[in-house]
């Protein structure tokens, strides 16, 4: 159950370096989530590692499946914390955003407030805004990007083209964005989808490229899935993953 909340804190180490230890908000975008509030307090292992941050906020965000809808939800747990974390002030915010992630962003959304260890409200209703370049890091876990026949050219086009209004998204902000793979193979096939969108939106000022090369994810899930396609053959979850950014000159 620790695999999404380490696989997020050593992304964040590796694109941010020594400044991560300085920083006293971050804020984590999860793209097509699940709905992962039970883990709420998983995600609390990200300030263990952190101690000058004072406020971890996690966005998820989800066209399909249970967050798909309405949700405009903000949740927290303070009596769920660690004494530690109690004592240095520190806080964890969960947001449920339900829609495609590019049709969200630069929206004022009011929140309904909830503590999820009292089940009743931890505060009146607050706004908030989704804006990318907040973000300390997107993620999109099992995305699948190259879910999809080859077309004429052969390239990979994205599944229904679901990922493609977002990759163009992320392709022009400035965080850096998690991809992760069940497999090393799937983690190719979803670079070669990356980089073909990163192709299309390079400008001379501006290149959305791999800054952290394809990997064998040190903090994969331990629960393994069988394969139904193939006998004795088994995957798990956050597996494999790269990262690419904007570097913009």
């Amino acid at each position: 159950m620790l695999s999404l909340s380490l696989t997020i804190m050593y992304t964040l180490l590796m694109t941010h370096g020594e400044a991560l230890s300085t920083m006293e908000r971050i804020e984590v975008h999860i793209v097509e989530s699940e709905d992962l509030v039970g883990l709420l307090v998983k995600f609390e292992e990200i300030l263990h590692w952190l101690p000058a941050c004072k406020q971890l906020v996690i966005v998820m965000t989800a066209s399909v499946g249970l967050l798909a809808g309405s949700y405009r939800q903000a949740l927290t747990h303070p009596s769920g914390l660690c004494s530690g974390c109690k004592a240095a002030g520190a806080s964890v915010t969960v947001i449920r955003l339900g829609g495609r992630y590019n049709e969200l962003v630069d929206r004022e959304f009011s929140l309904d407030c909830q503590d999820i260890g009292t089940g009743g409200a931890s505060s009146p209703s607050c706004s908030f805004t989704l804006v990318p370049n907040n973000a300390s890091l997107i993620v999109c876990p099992q995305c699948g990007l190259h879910d999809k026949r080859p077309n004429e050219l052969n390239h990979y086009k994205c599944k229904n083209d679901l990922w493609m209004d977002d990759l163009k998204l992320f392709a022009e902000c400035r965080s850096p964005v998690l991809f992760t793979a069940w497999d090393a193979n799937e983690m190719m096939l979803d670079v070669r989808v990356a980089t073909e969108v990163a192709l299309e939106q390079r400008t001379p000022s501006s290149t959305w490229e791999v800054v952290v090369r394809p990997f064998h994810n040190p903090f994969r899930g331990l629960i393994p899935f069988p394969e139904h396609m193939q006998d004795n053959s088994f995957y798990f979850t956050n597996c494999c993953a790269f990262v690419m950014q904007n570097k913009t000159s």
